[in-house]
């Protein structure tokens, strides 16, 4: 008796991950023009689009065609510390600024 053919599922990429974030698979197919299930095994990651897809779905989405054939971890940037998030959220407000270095500074954080 011969086993049968394990299937080999595609590494989820960035593209399979920045599609998931743009609504259900029914929106995206609508939008798309394809099947549901199309848009499924392509944001499971079972999938990558053909070019011809890639291209609809950057007009669409603004989603990089290149970005398909990377692994998601080869894109992710690394998360700010609470020091780095502080300064960019208040960096349009110096009082405010000012302020909350006050509090990290007498917290010890620094």
């Amino acid at each position: 008796m011969s086993a049968l053919p394990v299937r080999c599922r595609v590494r989820r990429s960035k593209g399979a991950v920045m599609l998931a974030h743009m609504g259900t698979q029914a929106e995206v197919a609508v939008h798309v023009g394809c099947t549901d299930a199309l848009v499924g095994h392509w944001m499971r990651g079972d999938r990558v689009p053909a070019p011809h897809w890639r291209d609809i779905i950057a007009q669409i989405y603004s989603i990089p065609v290149g970005v398909w054939d990377l692994p998601v971890s080869s894109v992710l940037s690394p998360v700010p510390s609470l020091r780095q998030r502080l300064a960019l959220a208040l960096a349009q407000w110096p009082e405010a600024r000012a302020r909350a270095d006050a509090i990290l500074r007498q917290a010890g954080i620094t």
